[in-house]
């Protein structure tokens, strides 16, 4: 009887030992190998979490780069400013029925203009000649109304010549210096 004992324990233990071996311990293993992809997975998603916070900073950071960029681009002085500054001299030119002849920078401003940056508490000042034709009262308040424009900033000269030919038009050069980035404001 007690060999029968030993060997249904002995049974028991190996069908535990079998049991064991057989289906409890692959299925451990493919516990751990689980537990150890669902970490990886959770890394992975951390990292893809971290990734995504950090395309929202790079693309926040890139449109705050391309507003700053906007601005400073807005800030230096292109052509299409010295336009609108010539058109409002062409448009108070006509205002007072003043034949407008040229109107010129001097060249040297106009390429340091190009090369350089300019910021709201450093403006760029040009100076600028406007020849015109027409009766001396309308070139003085053509003179007059430059002068109450807020890009002006003070004469340079100013020449008047009449004809020979004792017409009552006079030709009239106007130097002055303005202050680019306020024409738009006058």
């Amino acid at each position: 009887m007690k060999i029968r004992y030993l060997v249904t324990i002995a049974a028991v233990l190996l069908s535990l030992a079998g049991w064991h071996f057989f289906l409890v311990r692959p299925q451990l293993e493919k516990k751990e190998n689980i537990d150890a992809n669902l970490t990886e997975s959770r890394k992975r998603l951390t990292d893809l979490r971290r990734l995504m916070v950090q395309f929202h900073e790079y693309f926040e950071t890139r449109r705050e780069l391309a507003h700053a960029r906007e601005s400073f681009m807005s800030k230096l002085y292109s052509r299409d400013e010295l336009i609108r500054l010539f058109d409002k001299f062409e448009t108070l030119a006509e205002r007072q029925e003043l034949l407008l002849v040229e109107i010129s920078p001097s060249v040297e401003e106009l390429l340091a203009l190009n090369k350089k940056f300019v910021d709201d508490h450093n403006p760029h000042p040009l100076d600028i000649t406007i020849k015109f034709r027409g009766d001396l009262k309308s070139a003085g308040e053509y003179i007059k109304s430059i002068e109450t424009e807020s890009f002006y900033k003070g004469a340079n000269f100013c020449k008047v010549s009449n004809p020979v030919d004792g017409r009552h038009i006079s030709d009239v050069d106007f130097g002055f210096r303005v202050i680019l980035g306020t024409a738009e404001e006058s």
